[in-house]
């Protein structure tokens, strides 16, 4: 009867025993992946926030020009992709967008200044934008 009560003991802890390191190995896997995941988020919000911190601020008049100062002109297809061209040239202070082009041609033209001068009103360039680097 002992022998039967001991065996019968035996079997049970050895069940326990494989089912506490199962639940082990199960809650290892679980806070290794909890971990990785924590790890990959902070990381990615460490890299949204430099790229956000990194992003150029700039201005938009509409309407309006900023004449003079131009050091160089590139051909566009957008306002925005003039707000990203001086945005990235350090040497840019301000630029004015014309969507018109060099005299009236029709291809819209992004004209990069070194230095900010006073808006004007510009009636015969509708559409035109100028604008300045607030912050790089």
């Amino acid at each position: 009867m002992l022998k039967k009560l001991l065996t019968t003991l035996s079997y049970k802890n050895l069940r326990i025993v494989k089912t506490m390191k199962a639940l082990q190995s199960a809650l290892s896997r679980i806070l290794a992946a909890t971990v990785s995941t924590l790890l990959i988020l902070c990381l990615s919000f460490v890299a949204v926030t430099q790229v956000a911190s990194a992003s150029p601020i700039l201005t938009v008049n509409f309407d309006q020009d900023r004449a003079g100062g131009d050091f160089d002109h590139e051909r566009v297809m957008a306002l925005e992709e003039c707000l990203e061209i001086c945005g990235d040239d350090l040497d840019c202070k301000a630029y004015t967008y014309n969507p018109q082009g060099i005299g009236g041609d029709g291809e819209p033209v992004c004209w990069l200044k070194e230095k900010v001068n006073p808006l004007r009103p510009v009636p015969p360039y509708v559409g035109a934008a100028t604008g300045v680097v607030l912050r790089r």
